[in-house]
């Protein structure tokens, strides 16, 4: 301890830190026409892949030999391996129970890939004997053992070694580089179990860049030397080649030690580490000299160039670094400790902050590694779950150097310019599976004179043809599903072993072969009947039920999009049907599963073909209808932030759409069944209620099946776009819309009428004045504490909500008079009541909390008791009055009314879906207070303080923010005496000021 010294800040014996001059980034030649592929290839090249594939037919050979195992095996080839990597790339992007659910049409939409590529059987013995060393020196391993001194990674020797040079050299070194270590995926059983220990599994330490997580370099450590640090043994085979280039390298806690940065200083290597108290990498006199008292202390003491420092955050750390001159402190912010919804400044020394700021590269690396792994393969040994792990760290590696080097002029299959991991590991595994297509074509093309010797023997036997949805005729043709029902519709398709015309949506097709019209094959793809009877049955159509297994809640399969047939299907869709029957015929012709085997088609009469119709630039397809379905629901900003898609794409499409809605004259449909339906969803609006794709395609399937499918609508994404747009009920954004001139149904309107000649005349009769007529509503908060206390999820904005079905954490009622007065506000609270809030809360907001939480009837009761019946009290007269509110909540119950009739109020209920035009306070007030509140959260967000908040914390913001609010919106009484004037009974019919 005698060498450690204060620091000198100033003068000749201050370290000096060499500035970093040498060139650093992607280092590739790509053209600007390269794809994802491209940049796989630069990390993974060819020679690798002809290497696996060289040593997977030595040892599946060798096998054979000893009559261990696939004797029907065939030789694969390097663009198989590259086909077999794509597929286990698509199989991480979703993850299902079995391999083989990925060749299952009933299982996995996008299985036509998994066909083309390889069979189920191919792919897994492909997994089965992948190798990528000699297998001569795997035996030998075996027979000296592990404690012959021998090299236990001669198996990965020569992949290592072609792995090692592409990463190096693709990526120049940046400045800032960390080093820490990673983990291997787990072991696991068949059953998908974890198993072994995982303290058993080699190390495995990368060297990364600080700032985009890039792999420069791995080392695997078996653990073995024992006579020297850890540090020693990882840090200087990483560095090679690093040397006297003034690099920063920032080591993980377990790797720090004097000597250590000593000597890599040495060679011209800046390095930094931290550690929590008390390590024993700096001496114990130095932890127990002095304390820090308050967040932004610091004590600093310096041996050469060997700079230790203390410095206490939230807590105390220690940092041992030679990259950083003593002192020079800048400001962060952190939450503050006694002003609520504040940030505080602390100081924080230059050393702690060159670490916070590049210490992450290898988390960053690690983090890109857990997102969307390989998936379908086995785990069971340690060797699989490396080799499995040097695949994936080379598809990061790659999206990495393509976001780098592109990031100024994206590929135009980036959307947007927004590079995301799974959009490019879902282009890359679909072109990697076309290099094993192209091979599988190649072999089936050698079988096609015995599909053709097959084909004509099956001619006899319809049970073993293919029933499929095609074009049938060129003219269309009644339904013959439907003309069972005696419903009229007509189609050109039909099936082509049956000869019969069916419309196109998957349910007649199914419902007219006997099966369940809820069924969730594909009807392009179809079945062949001899198959279908040897299964269980459990999909059949059953005469005796009218909606089969599935019962009428099934009217909408939840996994597909819905029928999106408007009238007939006629040659207009010509071209997507086509496309997809094409897709069929390569399937079938290229090989199935063996529960499906391919059967080909009996000759068809070819029908008379017609020009096809370009489609108009503005229909979109269902995909695009989803996007913009879920915008009208939930807003743009959440669409494409969900979506990965840019606003203004998803404003052209909802504008395209307006435009073609225009031109088809098509306006708000009619009939009760559409007029309930906008009464629902402005109901939803109005409690704050989720609106989404699933739950306006099953209210809707209600009401369809209760009008006996009578009714004026078809269930689809563009009948649910158009309604939304006809009738106005996408969402607008918070504050900025006005919701007066919304337009509702006949049936409403007049709903509408008959409250406001019942609210004119009371108010006439009993001569109210403007201080007896009030109106309530409420306003719930929906915070996912969950969240903020995740460190993965980085956007803590989307934590806080106005629309949930789950316990609110703050419900807030508000209510004003009709001459612009704010009556107290409510704040109910579940838990227990802020400590510092109850002194500090203006008059007007009165705060209640409980533990267990309030019911809606003790809510009800408080509000009437604290807020109403007091300013009852306080009009020193005998008075009656009359307040304004929906009918949810529990406004309606039988003990509410009661309370308000005892104070002689007579309660006036809004009509469900009428608020947005006959409630005040939703015209004016609370949208103000909700485009506050998210505003402040937003704020509160960008700038990292909503992390990790408790439920203590965000009650005590919330209620700060509240109160500021209803300081601003108490001191403009013109804004809710307008709200009220626009109801057009309150002023002038005969009220007194």
């Amino acid at each position: 301890m005698e060498n450690w010294r204060e620091p000198l800040l100033r003068g000749t014996n201050a370290a000096t830190i060499l500035d970093f001059t040498e060139s650093c980034g992607p280092r590739q030649s790509l053209n600007k026409n390269s794809d994802a592929v491209d940049y796989f290839n630069l990390l993974f090249p060819y020679s690798l892949m002809e290497l696996i594939a060289n040593e997977t037919n030595a040892k599946a050979k060798t096998c054979q030999f000893l009559g261990q195992r696939d004797p029907d095996w065939v030789p694969v080839a390097a663009h198989e391996i590259k086909g077999f990597i794509g597929l286990s790339i698509l199989m991480g992007l979703q993850s299902l129970p079995e391999p083989a659910n990925y060749w299952s049409w009933q299982h996995y939409d996008n299985c036509h890939t998994f066909f083309r590529a390889m069979s189920i059987k191919r792919f897994q013995q492909i997994s089965n004997n992948i190798w990528m060393g000699s297998l001569l020196t795997s035996m030998e391993e075996e027979e000296e053992g592990e404690g012959s001194g021998s090299d236990r990674l001669r198996l990965f020797r020569p992949m290592l070694s072609i792995l090692g040079d592409s990463m190096w050299e693709a990526y120049q070194p940046n400045r800032c580089l960390a080093i820490d270590r990673a983990l291997l995926p787990s072991l696991e059983t068949e059953a998908g179990q974890a198993k072994g220990n995982p303290k058993a599994q080699p190390g495995v330490w990368l060297l990364c860049d600080s700032k985009s997580g890039y792999c420069h370099r791995l080392l695997i450590h078996m653990g073995r030397e024992k006579e020297n640090e850890l540090g020693f043994s990882v840090v200087p085979p990483l560095v090679e080649g690093l040397q006297q280039k003034h690099h920063q390298l920032f080591l993980g806690s377990s790797l720090a030690s004097a000597p250590l940065m000593q000597k890599l200083l040495d060679q011209g290597i800046y390095a930094s580490s931290s550690f929590p108290p008390p390590s024993p990498i700096l001496p114990r006199e130095l932890w127990e000299q002095g304390q820090l008292e308050k967040p932004g202390d610091f004590l600093q003491r310096q041996l050469g160039p060997l700079l230790a420092t203390r410095w206490k955050d939230t807590k105390e750390m220690g940092c041992l670094s030679t990259n950083a001159r003593p002192g020079q402190p800048d400001t962060v912010w952190r939450k503050s400790q006694t002003k609520v919804g504040e940030l505080s400044p602390i100081e924080r020394p230059l050393a702690f902050r060159l670490l916070q700021e590049n210490m992450r590269g290898v988390d960053i690396c690690k983090q890109l590694l857990a997102c969307n792994p390989l998936g379908g393969l086995p785990l069971d040994k340690h060797w699989r779950s490396l080799f499995w792990f040097l695949v994936n760290l080379s598809i990061v590696n790659a999206f990495i150097v393509l976001r780098e080097s592109r990031k100024e002029n994206p590929p135009s299959w980036v959307q947007g310019g927004l590079f995301t991991q799974a959009n490019f590991r879902k282009r890359l595994g679909h072109q990697l599976a076309k290099c094993a297509e192209r091979q599988a074509r190649i072999h089936s093309e050698n079988k096609e004179g015995l599909a053709s010797v097959r084909e004509v023997a099956l001619q006899g036997n319809p049970n073993k043809l293919r029933h499929r949805l095609v074009k049938l005729t060129a003219k269309t043709k009644r339904c013959k599903n439907c003309n069972l029902k005696n419903l009229r519709h007509e189609s050109v398709f039909g099936c082509i072993v049956c000869k019969a015309n069916l419309c196109k949506q998957p349910s007649c097709f199914w419902e007219y072969h006997g099966f369940s019209p809820h069924h969730s094959g594909s009807p392009n793809v179809g079945f062949i009947m001899e198959d279908m009877r040897n299964t269980t049955g459990a999909d059949r159509f059953d005469d005796s039920s009218e909606w089969g297994p599935l019962g009428p809640e099934s009217d909408l399969d939840e996994a597909m999009a819905p029928v999106e047939d408007m009238g007939s299907d006629t040659d207009n869709e010509e071209m997507e049907v086509e496309g997809l029957g094409k897709d069929v015929d390569e399937i079938v012709n290229e090989g199935e599963s063996k529960q499906q085997p391919a059967v080909s088609d009996p000759p068809v009469t070819p029908p008379t073909v017609r020009p096809v119709v370009k489609e108009r630039e503005d229909t979109l397809s269902v995909r695009l209808l989803r996007i913009v379905l879920f915008a009208l629901c939930c807003g743009e900003r959440q669409a494409a932030k969900q979506l990965s898609t840019q606003s203004n794409l998803i404003r052209t499409w909802l504008k395209n759409k307006e435009k073609q809605l225009e031109r088809d004259g098509r306006g708000p449909g009619k009939g009760e069944a559409v007029e309930r339906m906008v009464e629902w969803v402005m109901a939803q609006r109005e409690q704050q209620l989720p609106l989404n794709e699933k739950n306006l395609f099953q209210r809707a399937s209600e009401i369809h099946s209760q009008d006996g499918h009578s009714s004026a609508f078809r269930i689809s994404y563009d009948w649910a776009v158009s309604f939304m747009l006809q009738h106005s009920l996408g969402w607008q954004a918070v504050g900025r819309t006005a919701t007066v001139s919304c337009r509702l149904p006949r049936s409403m309107e007049d709903n509408a009428n008959s409250f406001t000649k019942f609210t004119r005349k009371h108010i006439q009769a009993h001569d109210l004045p403007h201080t007896g007529i009030a109106a309530m509503d409420e306003l719930s908060v929906f915070v996912d504490i969950e969240a903020l206390a995740d460190p993965a999820k980085v956007d803590k904005e989307e934590a806080l909500q106005l629309v949930g079905t789950r316990e609110p954490l703050v419900t807030i009622y508000l209510s004003a008079l009709a001459d612009g007065t704010m009556l107290r506000t409510l704040v109910l609270i579940k838990g227990q009541l802020p400590k510092m809030q109850g002194t500090c809360l203006p008059n007007s907001v009165l705060l209640e909390a409980k533990v267990e939480g309030f019911t809606r009837d003790e809510e009800l009761a408080l509000w009437e008791s604290q807020v109403w019946r007091q300013h009852m009290l306080d009009q020193n007269r005998s008075t009656k009055g009359m307040l304004i509110l929906d009918g949810h909540r529990g406004h309606v119950s039988k003990d509410f009314l009661t309370t308000l009739g005892a104070t002689g109020t007579l309660p006036a209920v809004v009509p469900a879906g009428c608020t947005c035009r006959l409630q005040p306070l939703e015209m004016c007030l609370r949208p103000v207070l909700q485009s506050f509140l998210l505003a402040r959260w937003a704020r509160l967000a960008a700038e990292g303080g909503a992390a990790g908040a408790t439920h203590k914390d965000l009650v005590q913001l919330l209620v700060a923010w509240l109160v500021e609010a209803l300081s601003y919106l108490e001191e403009q009484p013109d804004l809710l005496r307008q709200s009220f004037t626009l109801l057009t009974w309150s002023l002038g019919s005969g009220t007194r000021k």
